[in-house]
């Protein structure tokens, strides 16, 4: 009984994690939320933080935030069963430093799951960045580039895309400006 009961703790732990962001709206009714979980402590909206990567690299920092997307509970554009629809998003990214040197684009990306048909899903990044981070060919942070990162530029394009038969809403569009925690 012991085991079942944790997994249902976890489980309402990680649902209320998935909407503590502060949600912004799209014009498509979508939701979109930037921000840290700090575990115990408060969430943190249009933040991220700097890590340490492993094994340690003193030219190189691992930056890390979340990105929280949200489908309305019905959407009007389904036109079978119940209506409900599930968020397909592309998060593109680019770290800056003080002096707004900026590294390369980063771009993640999110398939809608219409077999189970989450209303929200919480997308967690970790980015290596700085001039002594390199992931060749393409994320190749310029030798300017000064450590901390200062702030990271996120856009995130969102459809909600239907669980049952087709169709879904028009993708939209939100950009905000993460900085770090103090």
């Amino acid at each position: 009984m012991f085991p079942i009961v944790s997994a249902l703790a976890l489980l309402v732990v990680s649902v209320a994690q998935a909407v503590a962001f502060t949600q912004h709206p799209l014009a498509n009714g979508a939701t979109v939320g930037f921000g840290v979980h700090q575990p115990p402590g408060p969430d943190l909206d249009d933040k991220f933080m700097i890590r340490n990567t492993v094994p340690p690299n003193p030219n190189a920092k691992i930056v890390h935030f979340h990105v929280n997307v949200c489908c309305p509970a019905t959407c009007t554009e389904c036109t079978t069963g119940a209506k409900k629809c599930t968020p397909e998003f592309t998060v593109t990214f680019v770290v800056k430093d003080a002096a707004n040197v900026a590294g390369p684009m980063h771009t993640r990306t999110h398939a809608a799951d219409t077999a189970v048909c989450p209303l929200c899903k919480d997308l967690r990044v970790d980015q290596g960045c700085g001039p002594g981070y390199a992931n060749p060919p393409t994320e190749v942070y310029p030798a300017t580039f000064a450590l901390p990162p200062a702030s990271i530029s996120v856009s995130v394009t969102v459809a909600c895309r239907c669980c049952e038969g087709s169709g879904g809403t028009e993708q939209s569009v939100m950009t905000r400006v993460l900085t770090a925690v103090d």
